[in-house]
């Protein structure tokens, strides 16, 4: 005996309730999609003409009057339980038929695709070492629990293999090593020793210097890790296409990190306490003893730069020139007075010589950071970090930062997800704009039941 359509279903029980003149307008309907938009466009109607009592021998039909909208999703963990998944093999087969004639779905296909979620979700919680329970749960599930948040620290391409039901492969294996190793490359520092021996050309300069390292610093390993990617795996694995945005987003995510997680430094203390020398900008920005040797040993200090550029500037306004806007930034810091008091202090520094209480505060007023750390080299080495604790500084910070994007959230989200309070936005902006789609299609349902009725 053939299954009865909802059409038919509803009509019975309209029959049986003696709501006649509705069973025979349903029956003008074509489907079952036309059947349960046009009840749920005018549920406020029935609502309000057919009695309660009436309305409970009509489940099918009531089903509709106080359900969720035709075109609602199936929330399948509203519906049948948040874990629902980890016992799906006992959920009633009537129930998921039940359901599926509610939504107007098939329900041997709904089944399947219950069944391919339940495996999916199966999978990834082998892979995040969920599969034993919540941390605390017992020892082999905490065990569990610190193996998979270990993989998403530093094998996600062994990870992404597990949740995909496959063994992790050497591609993997070696992507994640290589990845991690680049990760916590200290560029910036080995660039500033490149520029060191570069030879002085603009594009040398350019890229030696500190915004070059600091940009070359945070693209090198998102690219890399890309190229890499695209170039040992085929078009089945996502990882197999080389993409630009992915290598933008991680780009971006590292120059924002830092800078958030330096403003936000009481909530990210233990992250702080290891990047010392870093900036409001997100650089490692402190020089080491060797840099600050080699420029105290200069004949020219940042000083007679700018008598320099003074001079240059007397001569061109004497001469009837017009001096440039940075040919006067450069000479700002000249006085003639104040450079004799600078000669003085800077001479006494060289020689190690003990200043009077006035040079003392004139060196840490802060008016020429380059004394300071003249003085500090001299007197208090131990307050000036080597180039090693430097690359260290700048290995931590570009680790953490490089980790980030992995560990805030999926590679698919923007990329603004991935910094402090990024994720909480997006899901709110998600959840809105979905809200406002169901409701643009529930109003659409509804204007369309009214034209079709003559409702205006």
């Amino acid at each position: 005996m053939a299954k009865k359509s909802f059409k038919e279903t509803v009509q019975e029980e309209l029959f049986k309730i003696s709501e006649f003149d509705l069973a025979d307008a349903i029956d003008q309907l074509k489907s079952d999609k036309d059947v349960r938009e046009y009840i749920w466009a005018n549920r406020a109607y029935f609502d309000k003409v057919i009695p309660a009592d009436a309305m409970k021998d009509a489940p099918s039909f009531r089903g509709i009057v106080y359900g969720d909208p035709p075109e609602a999703p199936l929330d399948l963990d509203k519906t049948f339980g948040k874990d629902w998944d980890k016992d799906f093999a006992s959920i009633p087969y009537n129930k998921i038929e039940f359901v599926a004639e509610q939504k107007g779905l098939n329900p041997k296909e709904l089944t399947k695709q219950m069944a391919d979620i339940a495996t999916q979700r199966e999978r990834q919680r082998i892979a995040h070492g969920e599969d034993e329970g919540g941390w605390f749960d017992s020892p082999k599930a905490f065990a569990r629990n610190l193996g998979g948040a270990t993989l998403s620290l530093f094998g996600r391409r062994q990870q992404e293999a597990i949740a995909r039901g496959e063994e992790p492969t050497a591609k993997d294996y070696a992507g994640d090593i290589a990845e991690n190793s680049m990760y916590a490359i200290p560029w910036g520092r080995a660039l500033g020793a490149a520029g060191a021996v570069a030879k002085g050309s603009k594009v040398a300069r350019a890229l030696t210097g500190p915004v070059g390292q600091y940009v070359i610093g945070n693209a090198t390993a998102p690219i890399a890790a890309e190229a890499y990617d695209a170039a040992v795996y085929d078009n089945q694995n996502p990882r197999g296409e080389f993409s630009v945005g992915d290598v933008g987003t991680g780009i971006a995510t590292n120059m924002a990190a830092p800078v958030i997680m330096q403003r936000l430094g009481g909530r990210y203390g233990t992250y702080i306490p290891f990047i010392k020398h870093m900036n409001e900008g997100g650089m490692i920005a402190a020089k080491s003893q060797g840099e600050i040797a080699a420029d105290l040993a200069r004949r020219q200090t940042p000083m007679s730069n700018a008598q320099r550029a003074n001079t240059r500037i007397e001569n061109m306004l004497r001469s009837g020139g017009v001096p440039k806007d940075n040919l006067y930034y450069a000479a700002a810091k000249f006085n003639a007075d104040d450079k004799k008091v600078y000669d003085a202090v800077l001479k006494k520094i060289r020689n190690k010589e003990a200043l009077t209480q006035s040079e003392w505060q004139y060196v840490n007023s802060g008016s020429h950071p380059e004394l300071t750390d003249f003085y500090n080299l001299q007197y208090n080495p131990d307050r000036v970090p080597t180039g090693t604790q430097l690359a260290a500084e700048e290995s931590v910070k570009n680790l953490i930062t490089n980790e980030a994007p992995n560990v805030m959230g999926d590679v698919t989200l923007p990329w603004y997800t991935r910094i402090p309070g990024g994720s909480l936005y997006y899901e709110h902006a998600r959840e809105a704009e979905e809200a406002e789609k169901q409701r643009k299609k529930e109003q659409e349902i509804e204007d369309k039941w009214k034209i079709r009725l003559g409702v205006r």
